[in-house]
């Protein structure tokens, strides 16, 4: 992992969320990412809440398409 891989990997989900916004392995994917680059510290502390809290919004929003979703409930 580094962080041209994270944004790379970022701006992926967010082309294929933008295709299919209901897409729920693009919104689970997202959501890791997200999380991956707050956790290594790529991103800076001040940003770090809004990324969290981008990455539950994406979590939660998977979750009411695919309740089931056993990714979606692990970053939950």
């Amino acid at each position: 992992r580094s962080s041209k891989a994270i944004r790379e990997a970022l701006i992926h989900f967010g082309k294929a969320l933008a295709i299919d916004p209901d897409w729920v392995p693009a919104l689970v994917g997202y959501a890791s990412v997200l999380v991956i680059e707050v956790g290594g510290d790529w991103v800076a502390p001040d940003q770090r809440p809004s990324r969290l809290q981008e990455a539950q919004t994406a979590v939660e929003r998977a979750l009411r398409l695919q309740p089931a979703s056993y990714r979606a409930h692990q970053l939950r």
